[in-house]
């Protein structure tokens, strides 16, 4: 893959953050709530939503666990002209009936 097709971290952080933070807001939870059921502190989850610092991988998906979002990983096909995983492979959120 050459660095032109290469997919863009900051962007799908970005995106993904504010999945998580659209989430949070839809379910009604405060960010303690959050951090309460992912066992991380509190000053970590509001620096993480307001983009003042990243989580380790782990509390990442501590963090998607709290507000069931699943995450999904992809890699693309050898040869593929297009980089951006199947929308299977992003951070999937429960439909809200």
């Amino acid at each position: 893959m050459s660095a032109l097709n290469a997919p863009n971290p900051m962007s799908d952080w970005s995106q993904l953050r504010n999945t998580l933070f659209q989430r949070r807001e839809t379910l009604g939870l405060r960010q303690s709530d959050v951090a309460n059921l992912a066992g991380f502190g509190l000053r970590s989850l509001e620096r993480w939503e307001a983009a003042q610092a990243e989580p380790h991988a782990f509390n990442l998906f501590l963090w998607c666990a709290a507000l069931g979002v699943r995450l999904v990983p992809t890699t693309p096909a050898l040869g593929s002209k297009n980089p951006d995983p199947p929308p299977s492979g992003r951070a999937i959120a429960p439909k809200e009936e």
